[in-house]
């Protein structure tokens, strides 16, 4: 039906295919199209109290620019029966929604987890957004990601420390 009204039928390959050079969409009738890079950063910048600012990742950010939120670490906020670890990668069912509601969650990538899941148990605990800051096997990788809440993705290294100063001088 496409090809006598001279309708072109384009279809995403995505980026992601099972190897190297293969595609999803196959028809003889489709056009398909897939990226291999993107001519563009997707950036965020963390504000501090103090107008340090720190540039990160993201595909989700709806914070006001000119609103004040409280930073809480993770580790801070942790229930009483979950693990010192386990809140600090943010695991499900280990944050406290007392000390979260209305705050931004500071949490570290696990690599385990997808960064959705650290991000929805910050989201149930009634956080307003999360710093998700890399492990050390991240290292100074920045991914934008799409999360659940708004989300500075993965901070560089090299600031984190600056980030925990900041934190701590405040609590």
């Amino acid at each position: 039906m496409h090809l006598p009204k001279n309708v072109v039928v384009v279809a995403s390959a995505g980026n992601d295919g099972p190897d190297s050079g293969t595609v999803l969409n196959v028809a003889p009738w489709l056009f398909t199209v897939a990226a291999s890079t993107i001519d563009r950063d997707f950036t965020s910048t963390l504000t501090l109290g103090n107008n340090d600012n720190y540039m990160g990742a993201s595909l989700f950010g709806n914070l006001p620019s000119q609103k004040s939120f409280t930073l809480i670490s993770s580790t801070d906020a942790k229930l009483p029966n979950a693990t010192f670890q386990d809140a600090q990668f943010c695991k499900p069912a280990t944050l406290d929604p007392a000390k979260v509601n209305g705050s931004v969650v500071i949490c570290v990538r696990e690599g385990k987890i997808r960064s959705v899941v650290e991000g929805q148990e910050a989201l149930s605990a009634g956080a307003y957004g999360m710093v998700l800051s890399n492990n050390n096997q991240s290292g100074n990788t920045v991914l934008a990601e799409p999360h659940v809440l708004s989300t500075t993705n993965t901070v560089n290294q090299e600031f984190e420390p600056n980030i925990h100063e900041y934190y701590n001088s405040t609590k």
